[in-house]
């Protein structure tokens, strides 16, 4: 995954500034896409859907059509192939859900090679369609009640070390219990995309909560699958 909020300002203190939810709330999708904490638990919350897809296509894509006057031709090759097989490709592991026509269109503009800065805008726009429902039922979930409650109405908000441990947690949690995607019924693919969604997560937390990918992987792994702690011994009673 390509580092997704690379025009962000590079932050490495521990304290960030960020959006809160109120803002996100009146400024809509684009200011939820430029936050840190609000756009971290929205992730949950398409996680939670099975659809984290969504947000990672869209961020890549973005970011493609962005950075596309600055690549070379064999770099806006290379990558626009990533995506498409990453996402567009059917019964890609992380396929997205674009009509036939768009797909088409990609495929023979990828082999064609014939703008293929433009590639994704389309699709993009789409995406961004399904992200917007997701947007609703988010500022409607337990996530932005929290952080309402958390902020209470405050415009200027820090990125603390809480804060960032907090949604961190919930989001090692959900993705331990989310494992595979249901619709696998193949076991080697359910792994394989297991494993990769463990690393776009991981990087998704270096770019937008500075959080080494190493040190996301780490939390990832070393936390107990439900089972194992649904069916942890127990002390009896005397």
């Amino acid at each position: 995954m390509f580092n997704l909020f690379k025009q962000r300002s590079k932050v490495s203190a521990p304290l960030m500034a960020d959006i809160t939810v109120a803002d996100v709330e009146i400024g809509g999708m684009p200011r939820l896409m430029v936050s840190r904490i609000p756009l971290a638990y929205y992730l949950v919350s398409l996680m939670e859907d099975y659809c984290s897809e969504n947000l990672f296509f869209h961020l890549e894509a973005t970011f493609y059509t962005a950075s596309g006057p600055s690549m070379s031709p064999e770099q806006l090759e290379a990558h626009a192939s990533h995506i498409f097989k990453t996402y567009l490709e059917p019964d890609s592991l992380f396929e997205v859900n674009v009509d036939f026509k768009l797909r088409k269109q990609c495929q023979e503009a990828l082999e064609s090679k014939t703008d293929l800065a433009k590639i994704f805008e389309l699709p993009a726009k789409h995406i961004f369609g399904l992200l917007e429902a997701s947007y609703i039922k988010f500022l409607r979930g337990p996530y932005a009640a929290k952080l309402r409650l958390e902020q209470d109405g405050a415009t200027d908000i820090a990125v603390t070390a809480k804060s960032r441990d907090e949604v961190m947690a919930v989001i090692v949690s959900r993705l331990r219990e989310q494992g595979s995607h249901g619709k696998l019924v193949d076991p080697e693919a359910a792994e394989k995309r297991a494993v990769s969604l463990q690393h776009m997560v991981a990087e998704f937390c270096r770019t937008v909560l500075d959080v080494p990918v190493e040190k996301s992987l780490e939390m990832i792994r070393s936390s107990k699958p439900p089972a194992e702690r649904t069916n942890s011994p127990r002390l009896k009673k005397k």
